[in-house]
């Protein structure tokens, strides 16, 4: 192959990354193409591949790393990001400005949890996990909270 068939074929594969929504820097992060990437995108959808993936998510040695690297810092922060939309350095800034539970007012032990709306999923504010926990069991519902404060009322 000459020097010009090289450039040539260069200026075609840029060509295709800058037309790419993507861009070059995608693809070089994956070390692939465009086609190779589409390629494996199908490949994954056929059954027998998806099967071969489920169960090599099963394998003990797989989900043990997996919940190393959940329960790391790094992959907490993942966590959030991907649920909440809450980069780290706004989880930061909410951690600084609160510094207790929203509810009980108790200082924080563990890691906070993030309280959100289920239907917006909009971030309100941190909560220590009894809080959080009975929240959930109250389903975020304000009238079942003033029923049951009612009922603590009554029988105190």
């Amino acid at each position: 192959m000459t020097i010009k068939e090289k450039q040539t074929r260069k200026c075609a594969q840029q060509r295709k990354w800058r037309q790419s929504p993507k861009g070059r820097a995608y693809y070089r992060k994956y070390n692939s193409s465009p086609k190779k990437l589409a390629y494996r995108r199908k490949r994954r959808q056929r059954p027998e591949v998806r099967a071969a993936e489920r169960e090599y998510e099963q394998r003990p040695e797989v989900r043990a790393a997996k919940r190393k690297y959940n329960q790391s810092p790094k992959g907490r922060a993942a966590q959030r990001k991907y649920r909440y939309g809450l980069p780290p350095s706004e989880y930061l800034f909410l951690l600084r400005k609160q510094k207790s539970c929203a509810i009980c007012r108790k200082k924080f032990t563990g890691t906070p949890h993030v309280d959100h709306n289920h239907k917006t999923n909009k971030v309100r504010k941190l909560l220590c996990s009894a809080c959080n926990f009975g929240l959930g069991l109250f389903r975020d519902s304000p009238a079942l909270l003033i029923s049951a404060t009612k009922y603590l009322q009554a029988h105190a």
